[in-house]
């Protein structure tokens, strides 16, 4: 049933008038919460005011993000570079490192050997020199 014939119905069974005006008075309540709100509801003329501006918005949102594209794929390439040029000294360092200790410990052996032979040498000359044992050196 409509607004109007149930306020119709209820207003010829209500005796008071302030009951019939409650009765109106609820009707107009329940028809405007049906209706749409007049300030919301967007004109033919706003909707082709405000296309043209959202297709410029929309164009250039377009423009920037292939922008972007292009900024992010030349920082992709950069970063490509810049890690095989890492990896690269990663693996050249890492072979220095394999061939380093040990031509260091080789050398360090011959010093070392070296060092030794001319210190038993120096002893040997000390303890016996050329007519035996030195008594300087013993206790």
């Amino acid at each position: 049933m409509s607004i109007g014939s149930e306020l119709y119905e209820q207003r010829i069974e209500a005796g008071e008038e302030k009951t019939r005006a409650k009765l109106i008075a609820a009707a107009f309540d329940r028809f405007e919460a049906r209706q749409f709100h007049l300030k919301e509801v967007v004109t033919q003329s706003q909707v082709r005011e405000m296309e043209p501006r959202l297709q410029n918005e929309v164009a250039s949102v377009r423009l920037e993000a292939k922008s972007l594209k292009r900024e992010n794929s030349g920082v992709a390439g950069r970063l490509r570079k810049a890690i095989r040029r890492v990896k690269l000294e990663i693996k050249e360092t890492e072979a220095k490192l394999q061939r380093s200790p040990h031509n260091q410990f080789e050398s360090s052996v011959s010093q070392i050997r070296e060092n030794g032979d001319r210190l038993v040498d120096t002893a040997t000359v000390r303890c016996y020199g050329s007519n035996g044992p030195s008594d300087s050196l013993l206790p």
